[in-house]
């Protein structure tokens, strides 16, 4: 299914591809472990946007994601979270975000990159997220940026395998203490975080790392059983 406000279908097979999408991705360059597997189910296409950091859209933020990403399970294009700040939001509880922020958990694939910029929100569930390809990166070759994220505390991805290719930068979101130091980066980066992996002096600069604990598991997203890290 193609969303209505979609301006392109995506052809199934894109000459872009490294890999091409395929209802089971077994490449195991894609990972540490060569019998590596990333399945993925039936499928629902979404575009996703193409804004970056800028303010394009209606004033409703989380109704345009909505549109864009329910029931969505490949994006083909980027996913892009970004300005749901609390004048935006105006008197939501972390309860309405919990709710209206499920819109994310179909999504197992996307093609470009993942953005979180400016949101205030607690937490964001990509809970059957398994790779994010990078075959459109940001502006600074990043497949996955979170950036000026001063209330996000975690963002969970307990079943993503692979970042295919570009970076991963984390700057001024200085909560997200489990990604600084319970998640395997070299996992998800082909054993390369230490060029692909980008923090800045302000990232987590809250972070207690001796206070990220997991009764389950060395590595996870959250200290709860269902956000360790698979395939570790």
């Amino acid at each position: 299914m193609i969303r209505a406000n979609d301006t392109q279908t995506q052809p199934e097979s894109d000459a872009r591809r490294s890999v091409s999408y395929g209802d089971a991705i077994t490449d195991p360059s894609l990972h540490n472990s060569g019998d590596a597997e990333v399945e993925v189910d039936d499928f629902d296409v979404c575009s996703g946007t193409s804004n970056g950091r800028s303010l394009a859209g209606s004033e409703n933020r989380i109704q345009d994601l909505t549109t864009m990403y329910e029931n969505c399970t490949r994006v083909y294009g980027n996913v892009e979270i970004t300005h749901l700040t609390k004048t935006t939001l105006k008197n939501w509880t972390d309860a309405d975000f919990s709710k209206k922020l499920k819109i994310f958990e179909h999504i197992q694939e996307i093609k470009g990159y993942l953005l979180i910029y400016n949101v205030d929100i607690r937490s964001i569930d990509f809970p059957n997220l398994k790779i994010i390809w990078g075959d459109d990166l940001l502006d600074d070759n990043s497949a996955l940026t979170l950036s000026s994220n001063l209330e996000l505390k975690e963002l969970r991805m307990p079943k993503l395998r692979a970042i295919h290719k570009g970076n991963v930068r984390i700057e001024n979101s200085t909560f997200l203490c489990y990604l600084q130091s319970k998640v395997n980066w070299n996992e998800l980066l082909e054993d390369d975080a230490e060029n692909r992996l980008i923090t800045s002096d302000s990232a987590f600069r809250q972070c207690n790392p001796a206070l990220m604990k997991s009764t389950e598991c060395e590595h996870c997203w959250s200290a709860k059983a269902k956000y360790c890290q698979e395939g570790l």
